[in-house]
């Protein structure tokens, strides 16, 4: 029940947060941006892409890299860039900064793969 509760209400804070992309930020109307968060993953679903946790893992990890990437990225831009001095400093050396990319791209690509191999 929990599992339920927990991926339904997963799936409607993704959903709302998509319709308000297409609806704000793409300027496709209210009605349209709602039919197309809610159907494209309802649309997939029925052409057979059923494996829930399959997709729900492969997109996580691969996603999740892209933007622990995106991140590191921005950090180090806003940090080269800022005038301010941020309330929260942390100090990453040259090497451990390029480790962690290095790592948040391998486990996406690793991730990506796996699932490929695995359908």
């Amino acid at each position: 029940i929990f599992g339920i509760i927990t991926t339904f209400t997963s799936y409607l804070t993704i959903g709302i947060g998509l319709k308000k992309i297409y609806w704000f930020d793409l300027k496709i109307p209210h009605g349209p941006s709602w039919a197309i968060a809610i159907g494209v993953p309802l649309a997939l679903f029925l052409a057979g892409l059923n494996n829930f946790l399959a997709i729900i893992g492969l997109l996580g990890a691969v996603l999740g890299g892209v933007e622990g990437f995106i991140m590191f990225k921005l950090w180090r831009a806003a940090r080269k860039k800022s005038q301010k001095k941020p309330v929260l400093e942390v100090n990453l050396s040259q090497s451990m900064y390029y480790g962690l990319l290095t790592v948040m791209i391998l486990g996406g690509v690793a991730e990506l793969v796996r699932g490929v191999i695995s359908r």
